[in-house]
């Protein structure tokens, strides 16, 4: 435990807040890994962060919920982890595989692009909303 705590402070890197419009997209574009981490009171449903990441070209580490799988191929449009463990062995991974990171970044971007934006929510609702 203490060594995954000292491996996570040597290469994380915060930063303090950033004007939501204009910084935020450069900072979930231009970081190497987004780590999105939903508080344990929430069991289910997907946090917009994720979307915003992915919307973004950015490579997104989110810890596993049971809905990613109905949006989202884990490993191809984003990745997902179960515990700290897991979540610092693949960020150590995806550090030393820019390429694949890169890969997935983009999937995530393209999928967001074509089913996941607003246009995409509001055409749903109408059409449930019309059932």
């Amino acid at each position: 435990e203490i060594l995954t705590e000292n491996v996570m402070k040597e290469n994380l890197h915060l930063h303090g807040g950033v004007a939501s419009l204009t910084e935020m997209p450069k900072v979930f574009h231009l970081s190497k890994i987004n780590l999105n981490m939903t508080i344990k009171p929430i069991q289910e449903g997907l946090p917009l962060r994720i979307f915003d990441i992915l919307g973004c070209g950015g490579f997104c580490m989110t810890n596993y919920q049971s809905e990613l799988t109905d949006l989202f191929r884990i490993g191809e449009d984003l990745e997902a982890y179960a515990s700290l463990e897991e979540l610092v062995d693949k960020c150590a991974y995806y550090l030393e595989h820019e390429d694949e990171r890169h890969r997935i970044a983009l999937n995530g971007y393209r999928k967001v692009c074509e089913s996941h934006t607003y246009l995409h929510r509001i055409k749903e609702m109408l059409q449930k909303a019309a059932e």
